[in-house]
C-alpha cells in the first residue's frame, strides 16, 4: 500500500469526497439539460399533431379529407435543420398520405402500445423522435398520425454538453488537489 505523508492522505481523502461530488453534480445537470432537450422536441411534437389533426377529416364516405395545404407548408417541403416528417396511415395501417420531404422514405408504424408514447428511432440511418397518434373521429378510430423531428441537433448539443463536462472534471479535480495539498 502507498505510503502517504499527512498532507498528501488529507489532500487525498478531499479529492475523492469532492471527485464523488463533482460527478453527481455533473451527472445531475447533464440528465436535467438532456430532459430540457427532449422535452422541447416533445412538445414541437405535441403542437405538430395538434395542426395535423385538425386539418384530417373523414367524409360521410368515409373518404379521408386531407388538407394538402397544410402538407406545402414550409417546414415539410424543404430540406433545413429541424424538418419535421409526417405520415398518415388509415386502421388498416396503410399509407394515406405522407409529407413531401420523405420522399422515397417512410416512418414505421409501430403497433398500438406505442400510440401516444414517444420514442427515437431511425430515418435513412438518422436519429429522430417520433411520435404515433390514433386519429379519432365521432368516438370511432379512423386511423394514425405520425409526427416525428430530427435529433441530430439535439444529439449533437448534448454530445457537446458531455465532452465539456468529460474535458472539465479532471481539470476541476487537478486544481483542487494542489489547492489542498499546497
Amino acid at each position: 500500500m502507498f505510503s502517504f505523508s499527512y498532507k498528501n492522505r488529507i489532500a487525498f481523502n478531499y479529492i475523492l469526497s469532492t471527485a464523488i461530488l463533482i460527478s453527481l453534480v455533473f451527472f445531475v445537470i447533464f440528465q436535467i439539460i438532456s430532459f430540457s432537450v427532449y422535452q422541447h422536441i416533445n412538445d414541437d411534437l405535441q403542437e405538430e399533431i395538434k395542426e395535423y389533426r385538425e386539418e384530417i377529416k373523414l367524409d360521410t364516405n368515409n373518404t379521408y379529407l386531407i388538407q394538402v395545404d397544410q402538407w406545402s407548408a414550409h417546414d415539410n417541403n424543404t430540406v433545413n435543420v429541424n424538418p419535421v416528417f409526417v405520415q398518415f396511415f388509415d386502421l388498416n395501417k396503410e399509407l394515406i398520405d405522407k409529407s413531401p420531404n420523405l420522399k422515397g422514405l417512410d416512418l414505421k408504424l409501430n403497433s398500438s402500445s406505442y400510440d401516444n408514447q414517444y420514442y427515437d428511432t431511425l430515418l435513412n440511418n438518422k436519429a429522430i423522435r417520433q411520435l404515433q397518434v390514433p386519429l379519432i373521429q365521432n368516438s370511432k378510430k379512423i386511423g394514425y398520425l405520425i409526427v416525428a423531428m430530427s435529433l441530430d441537433e439535439a444529439k449533437t448539443l448534448l454530445n457537446n454538453f458531455r465532452d465539456i463536462l468529460l474535458i472539465a472534471f479532471p481539470i476541476i479535480l487537478i486544481i483542487l488537489f494542489l489547492i489542498a495539498r499546497f
